[in-house]
């Protein structure tokens, strides 16, 4: 991780080269990976707000299962792109991990949001937030789409469900901790004749064991009658 003095020495480097405005600053920073490390006197006024939590769709048929083991080391900063000319969806919102597609967006979440990106009302971030190679492709990587507003004196408070990372529900982990199980069962082996006998000698014990203490508290209830 870079030093907060490295840190302070590139964003002022940036702002007197570039003479950019704060949103296009913290996206120079966003784009080298570093937004994240902020040292606190530079990202203290600058708070994440999540406005999406969600898995990445058609994860499969993209880069994403060979990019999959990188997803834990390096960065998890995503790119988010508009496919407006996309023939299966016009609100389509492409996901980019080093520079390369790993899905999208959920169709069902991405009305609002990709007019918004279309307007350009607010400056859109993303990253990964879960990664889950055991689960089916569909689950494999969860991400979220944020915001950063700026903490200003009187401000009223981000709720905390907009602050928080949300655990995700693996449903096909469900499925396969179930089938597991059950194949455990269907694969075990049937029991000999003997082990057969047995059981039942262990069941007809217990069972008398049963009867003989029913006994002995019905005799001592009724000598206590007496």
């Amino acid at each position: 991780m870079l030093s907060a003095d490295t840190l302070r020495l590139y964003s002022a480097s940036l702002r007197k080269t570039f003479k950019m405005n704060r949103s296009d600053f913290i996206k120079q920073l966003m784009g080298v990976g570093v937004a994240a490390a902020l040292p606190l006197d530079l990202g203290a006024e600058l708070q994440k707000v999540y406005l999406l939590q969600c898995f990445v769709r058609g994860f499969q048929y993209y880069a994403g299962p060979k990019l999959i083991a990188s997803m834990n080391t390096s960065s998890k900063l995503l790119e988010l792109r508009r496919e407006a000319d996309n023939p299966f969806d016009k609100y389509a919102i492409a996901l980019y991990f080093q520079n390369q597609k790993i899905g999208f967006i959920p169709k069902e979440a991405n009305r609002i949001l990709s007019r918004m990106m279309d307007a350009e009302l607010l400056d859109f971030f993303a990253e990964i937030t879960h990664v889950e190679q055991d689960a089916a492709s569909w689950e494999s990587i969860r991400v979220a789409v944020y915001i950063l507003k700026e903490n200003n004196l009187g401000d009223k408070p981000v709720p905390a469900s907009l602050r928080e990372i949300k655990e995700p529900k693996y449903r096909s982990l469900a499925t396969k901790i179930t089938k597991t199980k059950q194949h455990e069962v269907e694969t075990k082996p049937a029991l000999s004749q003997e082990e057969k006998f047995q059981v039942l000698m262990k069941d007809q014990e217990r069972m008398e064991q049963l009867i003989k203490r029913s006994e002995e508290e019905e005799k001592l209830a009724t000598s206590k009658l007496r």
